[in-house]
């Protein structure tokens, strides 16, 4: 097999990689066949500490496959990283991380106002996938969701105001499981994961299946068996033939 070859098996279609700043501020990479925009939207989303450029691999393998990918970067990270990073999550981790979860997913509802014309999928990495999780309960135009190695908890191990107890409960996606059909929701994790335990996605998969039973296809939950927090090339194939699936490409 020559290098050409191997080159068509990972990206069957041709396609273009754009970099973009879409107001008001939110970088990214749009992978897309160059004519039309009538293909699938796919959003990807890095995870903690990344960046668009970080998850720009995978991208090239779904829009390979004839979608339009969109790779935007985090608040706080990527372009958007501030000088004072390191010292805003050692002072206060769990408040900037969801004001980064909640913010990032409003980004992503404009760049689905923006760009989206049609069925959309999002996948999330780690954080990525906490966002995704958020976005798929609060915005119908998602039909297709890919949560990797992350979590639907959102928690606060801080003293918050009562109005801020209210709000996250209120967004929470472990707390809403009637939000999540008819989504096509594939939950992939490592059963050895320290950094985000696996166990609130085991809870979550429970509460989902009676909301699923008349779409139980639609439905996925893969542990793996002695992997901690990665994202392996089984976890990538399984992701591409979910979208295929659920979403085909035009």
């Amino acid at each position: 097999m020559t290098s050409s070859d191997t080159q068509d098996l990972l990206y069957p279609q041709r396609f273009l990689l754009e970099k973009r700043t879409i107001s008001p501020g939110i970088p990214l990479w749009l992978l897309h066949p160059g004519s039309g925009d009538d293909r699938p939207l796919v959003i990807l989303q890095h995870g903690y500490t990344g960046s668009k450029e970080s998850v720009l691999a995978f991208g090239l393998q779904i829009a390979g496959r004839g979608y339009r990918v969109l790779l935007p970067d985090a608040r706080l990270h990527g372009e958007r990283r501030a000088l004072d990073f390191e010292a805003r999550f050692e002072a206060e981790f769990q408040r900037t991380f969801l004001e980064v979860i909640e913010g990032t997913a409003e980004d992503v509802r404009t760049l689905i106002d923006t760009f989206g014309n049609g069925p959309v999928a999002m996948i999330g990495i780690s954080m990525g996938a906490f966002i995704t999780y958020l976005v798929l309960t609060h915005d119908p135009r998602i039909e297709v969701a890919v949560p990797l190695i992350g979590s639907p908890l959102l928690w606060a191990p801080i003293e918050l105001a009562p109005e801020e107890e209210a709000h996250l409960r209120e967004i929470n996606p472990a707390a809403h499981p009637e939000r999540f059909p008819p989504c096509a929701v594939l939950i992939q994790h490592g059963e050895l994961d320290e950094l985000v335990p696996i166990q609130p996605e085991y809870d979550l998969f429970e509460r989902l299946q009676p909301h699923y039973r008349e779409m139980p296809e639609r439905l996925q939950f893969l542990p793996y068996a002695g992997i901690a927090h990665e994202v392996t090339q089984e976890m990538v194939a399984t992701t591409l033939a979910w979208l295929e699936k659920f979403l085909p490409p035009q």
